[in-house]
This record gives C-alpha cells, structure tokens and sequence, in this order.
C-alpha cells in the first residue's frame, strides 16, 4: 500500500514495485484522511479479510490534513494494528535527522528510506521484511 499525497511519486513507486513483480497487488491513497478511513472501516469489523489487509505500507512524512507521523499515532490506537502485523515504512523526501530518529522510535515503523522508491530500495525492504515474518 502506498499513502503519499503527491500523485507522481506514488505512480513511480507503483510502477517500481511493478516492475520489481507484476503480480503485487497495489493499493493507493492520495490522501492519510482517506487511508486514515480505510483502516477505521476495518478496524470495525469483528473480523477483517485478510485481503483487505496490506502486508506493507509505504507511507509519506509530508502530508496535508494529516501527516504521516499523525497517521502513525491514529494506528496506535487502532485494534487492527495490535492484532495484525503490517509493516509500514516511511518513504519521503526528508533527510532530516529528527524525522529519521522519530521514525525509527515509532513502535509501529519499521523502517525509514528516502524517495525515490528503486528497484534496490524495495528489495532491501523485502527482504528484510521476510526475516521479520
């Protein structure tokens, strides 16, 4: 899954996990309010479909409305997110050190790679992400 507000940079990492598999299933949202509804809705079933859940979210640090470290704290409280787990990684622009640090000391953020998401990224990402699971 991908949350990014900026419609071009979620086409390239769509076209990159493509390319990397065809066969992925790729959700999007240009919006953390929309994605934020998303998994509310789910979170409210006594028992959600697992493929409705997504095994890893990219998410954006700099967003409109919410950000990404916003949305972080809504999952927090989430049910969904206790009892299942989906690996969410940030993916953004920023290169600053405390958005790193505040990534990396989220309970619910495994990981943090700057944009633009690459063929090398993404694999790096995979693989580690089968190591945990």
């Amino acid at each position: 899954m991908l949350i990014d507000d900026n419609k071009i940079d979620l086409f390239v990492s769509q076209q990159t996990i493509h390319n990397l598999d065809s066969k992925i299933l790729v959700s999007m949202f240009s919006s953390s309010v929309s994605a934020f509804r998303y998994f509310e809705n789910l979170d409210h079933q006594a028992s959600p479909d697992s493929c409705e859940l997504p095994d890893l979210i990219f998410l954006d640090i700099n967003m409109p409305e919410m950000n990404g470290f916003q949305l972080l704290e809504r999952f927090n409280s989430m049910d969904l997110f206790k009892k299942f787990f989906i690996e969410i990684v940030m993916l953004s622009s920023s290169k600053n050190d405390y958005d790193i640090n505040k990534s990396k000391n989220n309970g619910l953020c495994s990981n943090y790679i700057t944009k633009p998401l690459t063929k090398e990224k993404l694999e790096r990402i995979l693989c580690e992400a089968s190591k945990i699971q």
